[in-house]
């Protein structure tokens, strides 16, 4: 028997939530799916310094109105959301947000969590932290941060914008970019992507991003040009084929407009980025290896470097996990 999907959804009062709420309600999803809302409160214990323990009482008393005053607004968000997805449960954590999102979709199996993230440039995003960076970094399922760059425009130019705002924001993804290695882990990535429900006009592109000839091939000069210039040529006949041949089996089972595209750059990660943002796409599609993202997903992986300049939703996921959560956008 095929367990339900179980969806967690980390969830705060900030518009980035707001967007991702929606844009999960613009989805049909299975009956049986299942969906935790989990609101983490930041311990405020620990922003004590030693120096500052005499405030710890006061402090105390704040951190128990403010939990009180999340736990309603958590109260209210579910209501609404079990409206729509009537499998719906929530729960309210203390802790280190990013760690304790994690130890929660441990606890309770979480096959996908779906998550805010600002779009913020690399150097803000750096110095202010992005929980949804650190939940990639560490989850042990698949994950999907949600975001729009039209709501960071809006957030900068009027500081904060309504929920009709968010409303009009946040749209089915009309270009889809799924960025594949060509090993195995690629034809995970392309049944998944083949398994989801596109809209009817939305484009996608598969791309795969090859470095210069490497250094050993070098030493074949002293047998003359033309040895290098041919097995670079053979080599790229390969991954045009190989590439081709994922579009192909995508095609079979979607009715999208679909492409290819090899790009040339020294750095994985940062092929992908530029492609992403100069094509615009609205979502983008990378995969994990590992038991859990976490083995993967270290600060020099590519699917981390990707998250910090990119403009738009991204889905890292796990190609080996037991369960890929499956959606039509309406």
């Amino acid at each position: 028997m095929v367990m339900a999907a179980r969806i967690l959804i980390p969830v705060d009062n900030q518009e980035c939530t707001s967007a991702a709420i929606k844009s999960v309600m613009l989805r049909t999803w299975p009956e049986d799916t299942q969906f935790l809302l989990l609101k983490v409160v930041e311990d405020f214990s620990g922003l004590l310094y030693a120096n500052e323990v005499q405030h710890s009482t006061a402090l105390s008393v704040e951190q128990e109105e403010y939990t009180y005053e999340m736990r309603m607004w958590l109260n209210e968000q579910t209501d609404a959301f079990s409206k729509v997805f009537p499998n719906t449960e929530s729960r309210l954590e203390i802790g280190r947000v990013s760690q304790r999102i994690c130890e929660v979709a441990c606890e309770w199996l979480a096959d996908y969590i779906i998550i805010g993230s600002h779009d913020r440039q690399r150097s803000s995003r750096c110095a202010l932290g992005s929980v949804a960076s650190e939940v990639m970094s560490i989850a042990p399922c698949s994950v999907e941060a949600v975001r729009f760059k039209q709501l960071h425009h809006l957030l900068m130019q009027d500081g904060k914008i309504t929920e009709e705002d968010i409303e009009e924001i946040v749209s089915p993804p009309s270009k889809i970019m799924v960025a594949v290695d060509l090993t195995k882990e690629s034809e995970v990535i392309t049944d998944w992507v083949g398994s989801i429900g596109w809209p009817k006009d939305a484009e996608i592109r598969l791309i795969t991003v090859e470095q210069s000839p490497h250094r050993e091939e070098i030493s074949l000069w002293h047998r003359g040009i033309g040895t290098l210039y041919t097995r670079e040529g053979q080599h790229q006949k390969v991954v045009e084929s190989n590439l081709h041949t994922l579009v192909e089996k995508l095609a079979q089972v979607c009715s999208n407009k679909i492409d290819s595209q090899v790009i040339r750059h020294e750095v994985p990660s940062e092929g992908i980025l530029e492609a992403a943002n100069e094509w615009e796409a609205g979502y983008l599609v990378v995969g994990a290896s590992g038991q859990k993202a976490g083995y993967e997903m270290k600060s020099n992986s590519t699917p981390l470097s990707v998250i910090a300049g990119l403009h738009c939703s991204i889905a890292i996921m796990l190609t080996n996990g037991e369960k890929l959560p499956t959606f039509k956008w309406n």
